[in-house]
């Protein structure tokens, strides 16, 4: 990776490294007046919600908007790749929720035994599908390792060795290891078309887990995910907790005016949808380090259009629930058509 060359770039780096420990200091809440203030109706009323993914970040958690109904959720470190599940989908997935990175190995998997002098890098999926680390495999016979990011109390899990071998009549073929060559495996993973991905944990030995709801049945993902910014070509990873889309159908943008009070359905046409899963992603809050605790850009507002061709708009109030802990997802939507 490339050393950090500005303020901002060593900020979010330095962040990233400590994370899991002293990044944050012992926030309070920062509450909005208006928040309790909501009528929780059906239709097309105005609906209130909170969703808690605890002050660790440590749950996933999938939403359905219109239902205004949890649809599952998990722990997000239950899994490691997320393989497309879509007739013509190919691509494998690092779980970023977790910081995964990953490199291409320069040596066949027999002979790929460490890390040394590789650089580690990281998928850019949430944004463009063609950006992850393992990239378009079919036929290449490729070995990559992979860095399995971090445990729930901020331990290195550790790393693996995997190939690739096919994808055939929606069967995904692999074989993974230890870097030293031990509890070497092969696995396969049938895909099924009412989700987006199958999932993989190498966990016990590997084991296909169950993630995702059916892409049927949820709009939005509550979650951590890795985030690239930018910085004069300076690319750096960090990760941020916000909101996903779901990829089937599902697009979202933001109100230009940002108004939400005065949002209605005649002004769907101003917003420009787009499909990129961070459309809503984290930054309708800002982490103030004087204050130590989040401020909300509530006037935010954002438009999302669902596989069903509705259109809800939404915007967010508070990052904490009543005792002051992060984490919390405090929001209101409400449908316009």
């Amino acid at each position: 990776m490339n050393k950090m060359k500005s303020n901002i770039a060593a900020l979010v780096g330095i962040c990233f490294f400590i994370i899991f420990s002293a990044c944050e200091k012992p926030e309070k809440p920062l509450e909005d007046p208006n928040k309790n203030n909501i009528t929780d109706t059906t239709g097309f009323g105005l609906v209130g919600r909170e969703i808690f993914i605890e002050p660790d970040y440590k749950y996933q958690v999938f939403y359905n908007i219109e239902e205004n109904t949890i649809a599952c959720q998990n722990l997000k470190t239950d899994w490691d790749l997320a393989f497309e599940a879509s007739n013509d989908g190919y691509h494998i997935f690092l779980n970023s929720s977790k910081a995964m990175t990953g490199v291409k190995s320069p040596n066949d998997f027999s002979s790929t035994t460490s890390y040394s002098g590789l650089t580690f890098d990281w998928d850019r999926y949430v944004y463009d599908t063609s950006k992850t680390v393992i990239g378009n495999w079919q036929g290449t016979n490729n070995t990559y390792i992979v860095d399995r990011g971090y445990n729930l109390t901020g331990g290195k899990i550790g790393y693996k060795k995997i190939t690739f071998i096919s994808l055939i009549n929606g069967v995904y073929t692999f074989k993974y290891a230890d870097l030293n060559g031990s509890n070497e495996h092969m696995f396969t993973l049938t895909k099924d078309n009412k989700y987006n991905y199958v999932f993989f944990s190498f966990d016990n030995d590997g084991k296909q887990v169950s993630i995702e709801p059916e892409k049927e049945k949820y709009d939005l993902a509550f979650t951590q995910y890795l985030h690239t910014f930018n910085d004069g070509g300076i690319e750096t990873m960090y990760l941020v907790t916000g909101v996903l889309l779901n990829p089937y159908n599902t697009s979202a943008g933001m109100d230009p005016d940002s108004n939400f009070a005065a949002f209605t359905v005649d002004k769907i046409p101003n917003v420009t949808l787009n499909t990129k899963k961070n459309a809503i992603g984290y930054d309708w809050k800002k982490y103030d380090f004087g204050t130590s605790s989040y401020t909300i850009y509530s006037k935010y507002t954002y438009l999302i259009k669902n596989r069903n061709n509705k259109h809800f708009k939404i915007h967010f109030t508070d990052f904490y629930n009543g005792s002051g802990q992060k984490g919390n997802f405090v929001f209101q939507k409400q449908r316009l058509n």
